[in-house]
């Protein structure tokens, strides 16, 4: 068996993030997120939408400056309610690939998250269609793929 190598807490073999801290188990690399894209996040009940432009990877949690994983930017829905609709402090992370295509990880999360209507397992990426029903505990969350 190995161990994470940010907290050496032991980790099953396959999974990419550690069931622990969160991290990474295989390398960040910097400059793989090479294809610009345009994306929003919907939060339904609020009617607020967060653009989320450029590559990247994006946690999405609450609670600022309490969650971080390596590489990602943290995205806040503590303003939206989070706390109480079962929103873990590390939910999810919303991944842009290369070739500009959307994935959502579950993070171990407390309460689940759902892709329409489907319960992601834990640290298993899932392919994002260009739309869809996002739901991280009981928060619902539009997701919209506008560019490339």
């Amino acid at each position: 068996m190995s161990v994470c190598p940010h907290c050496q807490a032991p980790v099953v073999e396959g999974l990419l993030f550690c069931e622990e801290c969160g991290g990474p188990l295989v390398p960040v690399v910097e400059d793989m997120y090479t294809t610009s894209f345009t994306g929003q996040l919907s939060v339904l009940a609020s009617q607020a939408t967060l653009t989320l432009e450029g590559p990247g990877r994006w946690l999405l949690g609450r609670g600022r400056g309490t969650a971080s994983l390596q590489g990602a930017t943290f995205i806040d829905l503590s303003p939206y309610g989070a706390y109480m609709e079962g929103v873990s402090r590390r939910h999810a992370l919303l991944e842009i690939s290369p070739e500009g295509r959307a994935y959502l990880t579950d993070l171990d999360s407390s309460n689940g998250t759902w892709v329409d209507h489907i319960r992601l397992q834990p640290h298993r990426p899932f392919p994002l269609p260009a739309t869809a029903r996002i739901r991280l505990g009981r928060m619902v969350l539009q997701w919209q793929h506008l560019s490339p």
